[in-house]
């Protein structure tokens, strides 16, 4: 059964990431520090609209 609409989120803005696509999904990669960088998982799903903002980099294996 296809998601509704109803129960999508609107939108998403990204800035400042990059965007990668891995084994299990799309993720954005967020440069916290030097050291430490933070995967998150984009509910690709449940969008109806992705937003990029200056300094998006979009990426592949």
């Amino acid at each position: 059964m296809l998601p509704r609409v109803a129960d999508s989120l609107s939108f998403l803005y990204l800035d400042m990431v990059r965007v990668v696509q891995d084994d299990t999904g799309v993720c954005a990669q967020i440069q916290v520090d030097d050291h430490r960088t933070d995967l998150v998982y984009l509910p690709t799903a449940a969008l109806s609209c992705l937003l990029l903002g200056p300094g998006v980099s979009i990426t592949r294996p």
